[in-house]
């Protein structure tokens, strides 16, 4: 029985991962959290076109703290010259309200392509 139960939670945790919303257009996220809690967001990143998503302005990391955490292919892409998902987690450390802007740019003739607006209220 508790094989049953374990496999059971197990498939409800990859499901739970996989269908995870990769972010690869403009967005604009809204999460409400508690002091200490975190959460995690997948960006889609094509680097061997020079394509990133990155944070525009400096984070406090004293407030929130922001880690990547994982980095992997796209499913139908070849390591080289593909696309990549990269997991960052965000760990909420001081009440507050956080306007975090991440920009996705390419070299200098592309300029900014998509934007992802993420607002924290941590409570």
């Amino acid at each position: 029985m508790s094989r049953l139960i374990f496999c059971f939670l197990l498939s409800l945790i990859s499901i739970v991962a996989v269908s995870q919303i990769v972010i690869q257009t403009d967005t604009s996220i809204s999460k409400t959290v508690n002091v200490n809690d975190s959460f995690e967001l997948k960006f889609a990143d094509w680097p061997s076109v020079g394509q990133f998503w990155h944070l525009s302005d400096i984070n406090d990391s004293t407030k929130i703290s922001i880690q990547q955490i994982g980095k992997e292919v796209m499913a139908g892409y070849i390591p080289k010259g593909g696309k990549y998902v990269s997991t960052y987690k965000y760990k909420c450390l001081v009440k507050g309200r956080y306007l975090l802007k991440y920009i996705y740019e390419g070299r200098a003739l592309d300029g900014e392509l998509k934007k992802c607006l993420i607002t924290i209220e941590v409570k």
